[in-house]
């Protein structure tokens, strides 16, 4: 869900980190601020950071359909319970 759907228009990352630490939710971002976030705090919210050169929209989905099993994976399987960030290239 966007942030607007949650009220954090204007909010701060660290507020974003939290709110979606407190709710188990994830975040899918283009900015490595979220990530070193959590590096700090030795925690998550876990977070998919995207790095993709071109970032129009279908570019986007396509890279998020071809990782699709693995983001899957990442937010709900056991193997990544201790990992807090999936970066996809």
């Amino acid at each position: 869900m966007p942030i607007t759907d949650i009220g954090l228009t204007n909010a701060s990352d660290i507020e974003i980190w939290k709110y979606c630490k407190n709710n188990d939710l994830s975040i899918l971002t283009f900015d490595t601020d979220f990530y070193n976030l959590s590096l700090l705090n030795q925690s998550f919210p876990k977070i998919i950071l995207l790095q993709i050169e071109n970032n129009s929209t279908k570019k986007i989905i396509e890279t998020l359909l071809q990782h699709e099993n693995n983001i899957k994976e990442f937010i709900t399987g056991t193997d990544y319970e201790k990992l807090y960030c999936l970066k996809i290239l």
